[in-house]
C-alpha cells in the first residue's frame, strides 16, 4: 500500500505465489504524485483491517510491516505512534525506513525497537547495497521468527538480544575512522554508515550529546567539532558529506589530534561531561607507529575513555593497546565491514552500562528486552 492523505490499497498478499508475479504487480503501480499531506497514522490503521485479515493472513508466519517515508507525519505524530503501539500488540513487528525530511523521533516511535528505525539522507543512497544490507540484517532475525507461532509463548530471550538506550546520558563523544587504502571507498560508506546508525539513539538536539570527527590517512583531518553541530540531521549530513582519504595509516597523529585538538574548550568540550572516544581501524598502523599506544595511554590519562574496534585484524596488540582497560570491555574485533551494524548494540551496551571514572556525572544503562508479542 502506499498513503498520502489516506492510506491506499494497492497490492494483496495472494496477488500472486510468485516472485516475478509479485514484481509484476509491484510495476503496475500508479504511483503519481497525489497530495502534499503524509498521514502514516491512517495508513497504519488500514494494514490490520485491509491485509492481515482472517482470509489472508496466516497464524503460523510472523507478521512484518516496514514504513518507507520521506516527511515527517503531516497528522499528529501521537496518532501514528497509537497506531503502531496496536499493531506491535496484535503481534505486528514494524521497521521503519526514513528518508530525507523524516522525522527521526516518529521513527523511533513507531518501529518496534531503535535498531528497526533507518534513515537515509537521500533516495539514492536508500538504494544503495550498504544501506538496503543494512535492513535486510535486522529483517532477517525477525523473518526468522516465523517458526514460532503468534498464538504460543515465545522463548526465552537471549541477554545478546537486548535493545540497550543511553537516554538521558551526557557526553561529549569523538569518531576517529580509518580511512586508509585498506579500508576501500565502498567500506567507508559502511563505516559512515555505522556512525549514524550509532548515534539513532543520541539526544543531541536536546544538547546532551556532543558529536565530532577525525579521519585519517597518511595525516589527519577533522570533519567537525563537538561544537559544530547542535541538531542530529546537520550530523548526519555531516557524516554523508565525509571524503574518503586513500594513504597509510597514520593512528597516533589522529589520536592526538582527538585529544590535543577535539577535547578542548574551545571546540565543544564540556568539563563537567564525560569524554569518549571511538576508534574504527582495519589496520596497523604504518606511520609513526611507536607513538601510537603512547598517544593513546596519554588521552586516556587526561580523562578519554576509548572504545578501539578492529576490523579484519589478525593482531590485535596495537587495538588493545589503544582501548581503555579492561581491554576485555572496551576492544572489539569483527572480520570484516558488513559486521559493523551488528557489533553497534555491543559498543553502545559497554557506553552505557561503564562510567568512565574520570568525570563526575554518571552514565547509566537502560535496557529492554525484546518484545515478542
Amino acid at each position: 500500500m502506499n498513503y498520502a492523505k489516506k492510506g491506499r490499497h494497492l497490492v494483496d498478499f495472494n496477488k500472486s505465489k510468485t516472485k516475478n508475479g509479485v514484481f509484476s504487480a509491484i510495476d503496475k503501480i500508479d504511483l503519481k504524485y497525489r497530495a502534499a499531506a503524509s498521514n502514516a497514522g491512517d495508513a497504519l490503521n488500514e494494514v490490520q483491517s485491509k491485509f492481515f485479515t482472517k482470509n489472508l493472513d496466516r497464524p503460523e508466519a510472523e507478521n512484518i510491516v516496514i514504513l518507507i517515508t520521506d516527511a515527517k507525519n503531516s497528522d499528529q505524530s501521537e496518532n501514528m505512534v497509537k497506531e503502531a503501539d496496536e499493531l506491535r500488540k496484535s503481534g505486528f513487528k514494524i521497521i521503519t525506513v526514513g528518508i530525507r525530511g523524516a522525522d527521526a523521533n516518529e521513527l523511533k516511535g513507531v518501529a518496534s525497537q531503535s535498531s528497526f528505525a533507518f534513515y537515509s539522507p537521500s533516495f539514492e543512497r536508500a538504494l544503495s547495497a550498504g544501506f538496503i544490507e543494512s535492513v535486510w540484517g535486522v529483517l532477517n532475525p525477525v523473518s526468522n521468527l516465523a517458526q514460532v507461532s503468534k498464538k504460543t509463548k515465545p522463548p526465552p530471550i537471549p541477554p545478546v538480544s537486548k535493545r540497550v538506550s543511553c537516554a538521558g546520558v551526557k557526553l561529549d563523544l569523538v569518531f576517529v575512522l580509518d580511512a586508509s587504502t585498506s579500508v576501500t571507498e565502498p567500506n567507508f560508506e559502511l563505516l559512515k554508515d555505522f556512525v549514524k546508525d550509532f548515534l539513532l539513539d543520541a539526544d543531541i538536539d536536546g544538547g546532551n550529546v556532543r558529536v565530532g570527527v577525525v579521519i585519517y590517512s597518511d595525516a589527519d583531518y577533522v570533519q567537525f567539532q563537538l561544537n559544530t553541530y547542535a541538531k542530529k540531521a546537520d550530523v548526519y549530513n555531516a557524516i554523508d558529506d565525509i571524503p574518503y582519504r586513500y594513504g597509510k595509516t597514520n593512528t597516533a597523529n589522529a589520536l592526538k589530534t582527538m585529544r590535543s585538538v577535539m577535547f578542548t574548550a574551545r571546540n565543544g568540550d564540556r568539563s563537567d561531561v564525560d569524554n569518549v572516544a571511538v576508534v574504527v581501524t582495519d589496520g596497523v598502523s604504518n606511520i609513526n607507529s611507536r607513538r601510537t599506544v603512547p598517544e593513546a595511554e596519554q588521552a586516556r590519562a587526561e580523562g578519554i575513555y576509548i572504545y578501539a574496534i578492529g576490523i579484519g585484524l589478525t593482531d590485535t596488540k596495537e587495538l588493545d593497546g589503544i582501548a581503555s582497560k579492561p581491554v576485555d570491555e572496551n576492544r572489539f574485533a569483527v572480520q570484516d565491514f558488513t559486521e559493523l551494524r551488528d557489533l553497534r548494540h555491543k559498543v553502545i551496551f559497554a557506553l552505557c552500562s561503564t562510567s568512565p571514572p574520570v568525570r563526575t556525572e554518571p552514565m547509566r544503562l537502560q535496557t529492554t528486552p525484546i518484545q515478542r508479542v
